[in-house]
């Protein structure tokens, strides 16, 4: 969780700070895009566990 958390946030200030620098201080965004934040956090989270969870119990096997 601490690794899937580690990738997430930096990841979600930067989709929140992205649109800021497109389209500057007094610019507007559809509301349609929090959600898509929201999923692609959802996303990234269950990734990242998945793959450290895959990774500590010897998925890639041993070599």
């Amino acid at each position: 969780m601490l690794g899937a958390y580690s990738i997430f946030w930096p990841l979600f200030v930067l989709a929140a700070m992205v649109p800021w620098f497109i389209k500057g201080p007094q610019g507007m965004i559809t509301v349609n895009y929090l959600p898509w934040m929201v999923f692609g956090g959802m996303f990234v989270v269950t990734l990242v566990q998945a793959i450290a969870t895959l990774e500590q119990y010897g998925w890639r096997g041993e070599r």
